[in-house]
């Protein structure tokens, strides 16, 4: 994760498969998290499992593919949507 919007060309070269993240995108997706995280909080419930299985339906769509771990969009044990 870099602050920096390219890399030398000599760093580049030598780097392989690394990848270089911007912070941005980190914090951009960090905000994303927090907000979805608040949203299950504010529904959840530790003695209603319906309340849990709603929280958990309100944000559902608001995933992002790769983070539907469970196949919920698409019924797969991994998604790639």
């Amino acid at each position: 994760m870099t602050h920096l919007t390219a890399l030398a060309r000599d760093a580049e070269a030598s780097a392989g498969s690394i990848k270089v993240l911007r912070k941005s995108a980190i914090s951009g997706l960090w905000e994303r998290g927090k907000i979805l995280l608040s949203l299950y909080r504010d529904g959840w419930s530790l003695y209603d499992i319906e309340a849990r299985n709603t929280a958990a339906q309100a944000i559902k769509a608001r995933l992002p593919g790769w983070l539907d771990h469970q196949g919920l969009r698409c019924g797969r044990a991994v998604c790639y949507c």
